[in-house]
């Protein structure tokens, strides 16, 4: 006879998730980061009680088979902190087929006050300023965009238009870093940013007439290439470097000194 599934929500402790990772057989290889991002939210107080619960195929005093919720599990391991979290009893065991199986939503998705390009510019900042890429919480998205959100509303008011190579999300954060520094000649350099759209070279200075040509000839994508278009796009449209005739690759002391302030300015 089919066993009905029965809701409980339980406050899950280390212990508990320890002890139920035990009967975690079959189930996919652990997404490590995806785990490590959980870590993070139940750290900062931003993992939340869902209607999405941890299944297993028994009962509370014998349960079975773990068919949904190792990364939770492993994330209240790793971070020593309680969550209260639903749990399924009796699930069928043909259930865990079905699980996961959609495209995974993404952060704007979860925050839509975010749209995509905004948070491309968070993410620029977001990854420089870690040793290692790790997905972002909204809690430090929050800190990044309360840094540098005005200065990316006055790029973006100054010049809606894209241009591919030449306005990606790397350059539009050198921008609101270097107005966020030269705020005296933020409209300067908003205006650098528009001319750079739009193309046009005779109302460029010198070096940003040369980060122009340099931009176009970036191959790759990802962090690869925002490690070099940010700090060449930051150094050319650095005020005291305006007139520069020749545009060289940053220094690592450069580039070390970008991430500094970046994490400074937005307490990270």
């Amino acid at each position: 006879m089919k066993k009905q599934m029965i809701p409980q929500e339980i406050l899950i402790t280390p212990l508990l998730a320890a002890q139920w990772l035990q009967f975690n057989t079959g189930n996919r290889n652990l997404p490590v980061n995806n785990s490590k991002y959980y870590a993070e939210l139940i750290r900062k107080g931003e993992f939340l009680t869902t209607h999405q619960a941890l299944a297993f195929t028994g009962d509370i005093e014998s349960p079975g088979r773990l068919l949904d919720g190792q990364t939770r599990l492993t994330a209240v391991i790793a971070t020593g902190k309680p969550i209260k979290q639903w749990v399924f009893w009796n699930a069928p065991e043909v259930t865990f087929a079905a699980i996961d199986g959609g495209k995974p939503r993404s952060f704007v998705d979860h925050n839509p006050d975010y749209d995509k390009q905004s948070i491309s510019v968070v993410n620029v900042f977001w990854w420089l300023s870690q040793p290692s890429v790790k997905r972002i919480t909204r809690t430090d998205a929050d800190k990044i965009w309360n840094a540098f959100g005005q200065q990316y509303q006055q790029l973006i008011d100054c010049c809606p238009t894209a241009r591919k190579g030449l306005t990606c999300a790397a350059v539009r954060a050198a921008f609101c870093l270097c107005m966020y520094q030269n705020q005296s000649q933020a409209v300067e350099i908003a205006n650098i940013y528009r001319n750079l759209a739009l193309e046009k070279a005779e109302n460029l200075p010198v070096a940003a007439t040369r980060l122009c040509f340099k931009l176009l000839t970036i191959v790759g994508a990802g962090l690869e290439a925002v490690r070099v278009q940010f700090p060449f796009t930051h150094k050319a449209i650095t005020p005291c470097n305006w007139s520069l005739t020749k545009l060289y690759g940053p220094e690592s002391d450069y580039f070390q000194t970008l991430t500094k302030t970046i994490k400074s300015a937005a307490n990270l």
